[in-house]
């Protein structure tokens, strides 16, 4: 077994220990869809609605620097096992273009710093930069 692939299973555990939100506060990724051309408009369909087990916390300020890391924004380490409304894994990896639900309040993802150990596509957790 590779050393990520212990590592990635190190981190579900402690991430699966650490994030106590149940129901309808747990981590929300909101996926959304290409835009489609209905009735002659370019629309958006609803988003898809994906569950995340992470935790959260604050920037540091002495991070922020006002225009890529602005106070107030978030770090989410989140596990890289994603499921779906019927908690089956899902194949999908948050992108800018997706939005993140914390604790009821909508979030979008400002950044997506590289998590792949080595260069391999095999990730251990996923960090996400979110704003309000």
């Amino acid at each position: 077994m590779s050393f990520a692939k212990r590592m990635n299973g190190v981190a579900d555990k402690l991430l699966t220990k650490f994030d106590e939100r149940a129901g309808d506060s747990r981590l929300t990724l909101l996926v959304q869809g290409d835009k489609v051309w209905v009735d002659g408009a370019w629309q958006y369909p609803p988003p898809t609605t994906y569950y995340m087990v992470g935790v959260q916390r604050t920037v540091a300020q002495d991070l922020v620097n006002g225009t890529t890391i602005q106070s107030g924004d978030k770090i989410l380490t989140v596990k890289t096992a994603i499921t779906d409304e019927n908690g089956g894994l899902a194949d999908v990896i948050p992108t800018t273009k997706d939005n993140v639900r914390i604790d009821g309040n909508e979030w979008s993802i400002v950044g997506v710093p590289n998590s792949d150990y080595t260069g391999e596509p095999l990730a251990i957790v996923y960090k996400l930069q979110v704003r309000k």
